[in-house]
């Protein structure tokens, strides 16, 4: 299936858009660690605080935050959809 990626001030070895050729039934999670494997950098370790997102991290699945999903990580990806990752932002 194809995933759209996006990133925007985080996962910085990736490339800002992207598509990414992944097997059915992928979970974000798993999407990570095949993004990791693929562009050789530390994208788990700068995205995942072991098995959970990193303090500062977002990630969003087709515009919803995984900490709205249940399921967060383990959210299945569907074909054309999209994920996002970036940092929280705060201030006034």
């Amino acid at each position: 299936m194809t995933i759209r990626v996006t990133r925007f001030a985080a996962a910085e070895a990736l490339p800002i858009r992207s598509t990414f050729e992944a097997p059915d039934g992928t979970t974000v999670r798993q999407l990570i660690d095949l993004l990791d494997a693929h562009y050789g950098s530390d994208l788990r370790g700068e995205l995942l605080d072991g098995d959970v997102m990193s303090h500062g991290t977002l990630i969003m699945l087709n515009g919803e935050s995984l900490y709205q999903l249940k399921t967060e990580l383990d959210t299945p990806i569907k074909d054309g959809d999209e994920v996002f990752f970036t940092v929280m932002v705060c201030g006034g």
